[in-house]
């Protein structure tokens, strides 16, 4: 498996892409007494079986439990065994079958057990598309943040976590009141990169409502005025460096450097919890919420696709199945107005 990720697949994949499958390797495969198997003699018993068990118990979580000792109340940590979730055991499946394929490829090994394992059933999980009270809520709750509009951004366009946070000045135009989609910003181990999008789909401009182009400009001012600031502050401190990093981006720390998104992540669920949104609501959320309100004001799933990025448009169809459905009957019911009485 270690030759299979490092040798033949390392060069073709994105670093978070190759960081993920290495964890997983490492952390349920590599380590488990499966991998002590000769490979000849691995077979779809063996498989099956470390998939059960990995579905059963097979990460340590750590869990807080209150207790009372000698009259005071502690809180004390355990470390549990949990299962892992059925999309992570059907990715150890995919790994363990690819890397077999190649084994099979190389003649090493006469057929690939991993072919015939079956999947553990996966339970979607249920989108949760902001109601426009919860919107105004969390709107009007971040309205004074310095990354207000960042947040608006996401709930007026659908944008990604990582294309608002790479978002920079010149693919952004105020008077025709669009933006353009080019980077991403990711996650990897030891910090973040910026990245390109994943496919040519997300690559994509997009038209700004006027609500959105308003709070842009807002921000831009407040963000000159962290900058005039900034160097005021190096000129009375004679400072040799400037502290201010003017790297173009629209949404940044106080200091012009990018904001590792994690970071924002925690911005966002510090805000969520202020406006009183279900702790289950994420960021990406504010784009599903988009996306339901897209096909809720009767837009068409190729414009709605143009739009978020999606790769196809069947993404679309089975994610949102529900509010295309609503979107059809409200049309059903315009043509009942629109066709003549006989």
């Amino acid at each position: 498996m270690t030759t299979w990720l490092e040798s033949y697949k390392k060069g073709s994949l994105r670093q978070t892409t190759y960081e993920n499958y290495k964890t997983l390797l490492d952390a349920h495969i590599i380590s488990d007494p499966i991998a002590k198997i000769q490979l000849q003699k691995i077979t779809t018993d063996n498989l099956q079986d470390f998939l059960r068990r990995m579905s059963e118990s097979s990460k340590n979580v750590v869990v807080r439990e209150k207790v009372e000792k000698n009259g005071q109340k502690l809180e004390i940590k355990k470390i549990v065994q949990s299962p892992l979730a059925p999309r992570v055991v059907n990715m150890l499946l995919f790994l363990i079958k690819a890397g077999l394929s190649q084994s099979l490829a190389n003649a090493v090994i006469t057929r690939n057990p991993a072919s015939f394992c079956k999947r553990y059933k996966e339970t979607k999980r249920e989108k949760s598309p902001l109601t426009t009270e919860q919107q105004k809520s969390f709107l009007q709750s971040l309205k004074e943040h310095r990354l207000y509009a960042a947040f608006l951004l996401a709930l007026a366009t659908g944008a990604r976590r990582g294309e608002v946070l790479a978002l920079r000045w010149p693919k952004v135009d105020l008077d025709e009141g669009s933006i353009k989609i080019a980077d991403n910003l990711v996650r990897v181990k030891g910090g973040s990169k910026f990245n390109e999008p994943k496919t040519d789909s997300s690559r994509r401009t997009i038209l700004l409502p006027f609500r959105a182009v308003k709070a842009f400009k807002e921000h831009q001012i407040q963000q000159n005025v962290e900058k005039l600031e900034s160097e005021a502050n190096d000129k009375k401190n004679q400072s040799k460096a400037p502290s201010y990093q003017d790297t173009g981006l629209v949404f940044c720390q106080t200091n012009g450097t990018k904001i590792d998104p994690r970071n924002f992540q925690r911005v966002f669920e510090t805000w969520r919890n202020k406006a009183g949104l279900p702790k289950r609501t994420r960021f990406h959320d504010l784009r599903h919420t988009f996306v339901t309100m897209l096909f809720g004001a009767g837009v068409d799933i190729k414009t709605a696709q143009s739009i978020t990025g999606h790769s196809d448009t069947r993404t679309l169809l089975e994610i949102y199945a529900h509010a295309i459905s609503e979107s059809q009957k409200k049309a059903a019911e315009k043509m009942n107005d629109l066709l003549p009485d006989v």
